[in-house]
């Protein structure tokens, strides 16, 4: 008996070792935790932000080498948001899922899995106002000043074909230039649609030089959200509750319960 009890301290060591070890999720919150207060402020030296913003970086990176962090500026209530985003690439939507699941609750914090829809209001007042127009700054201690305007929201059309199960775009643009506006384009697909929806939703995109004369082509870009809505439901009712089974065993929808 001596002998027993002089093993089982080893086995109850080794047993308490193992559940103290942290997931990569809480060893992250753990780290934001602690630094949340310099995070939030706006007082902190430039070096040690710089420094903090690296670092939030790099720790987002270690659940998958596309994901990044995006803090944004404090709304009217205090309260800072800190949008986590895959860039698009949906292999790692689950692990942001995950992550943002097991956020801490946290005063003057708001987590958020993946860009979500911008309003279309906000999109043509402020992100993509017309090319003819100057935004108009809200706060009265801001001077309007000309923005670097490449291409305003109504001036984008767009048409569509379904191929296997997803939108092919063809994206007219006014004055199209390359690489440049494709980019943009996605920005503001991203905008529109939510980073979810564009991914899963959204297939091969063409941009086209809108001509002269052929601004009635196809329909406003803000449309696709429409046709991208109209779609989702219309998979809802086909496959509930026929395949419900398989529906809950997609490996996106079980993690991702949240972006549907």
């Amino acid at each position: 008996m001596k002998r027993i009890i002089a093993i089982l301290p080893d086995f109850i060591s080794i047993g308490f070792n193992s559940f103290s070890l942290k997931t990569e999720e809480e060893q992250f919150w753990n780290w934001f935790i602690k630094n949340q207060e310099k995070l939030y402020s706006d007082e902190v030296r430039s070096d040690l932000k710089t420094k903090l913003n690296k670092e939030l970086s790099n720790r987002l990176k270690r659940f998958g080498s596309s994901i990044k962090g995006v803090l944004k500026v404090k709304n009217t209530n205090g309260i800072k948001e800190l949008i986590i985003s895959a860039q698009g690439v949906e292999e790692f939507f689950p692990k942001i899922a995950r992550l943002v699941n097991n956020s801490p609750t946290l005063n003057n914090w708001k987590f958020t899995a993946l860009i979500q829809r911008t309003s279309i209001e906000s999109l043509i007042k402020f992100r993509y106002p017309q090319a003819t127009h100057q935004a108009v700054l809200v706060n009265k201690n801001i001077k309007c000043r000309p923005l670097d305007i490449v291409f305003g929201f109504e001036d984008i059309r767009f048409t569509y074909t379904e191929v296997s199960n997803r939108l092919n775009l063809d994206v007219f643009i006014p004055s199209y230039n390359g690489d440049e506006h494709k980019y943009r384009i996605k920005r503001l697909l991203d905008d529109l649609l939510g980073e979810y929806d564009f991914a899963i939703e959204i297939g091969v995109i063409n941009c086209i030089s809108l001509k002269e004369g052929d601004e009635a082509m196809g329909y406003p870009i803000g449309h696709l959200r429409t046709v991208v809505d109209q779609r989702k439901l219309e998979r809802k009712k086909r496959d509930y509750p026929p395949v419900i089974n398989m529906v809950n065993t997609h490996p996106l929808h079980k993690e991702c319960k949240s972006f549907l």
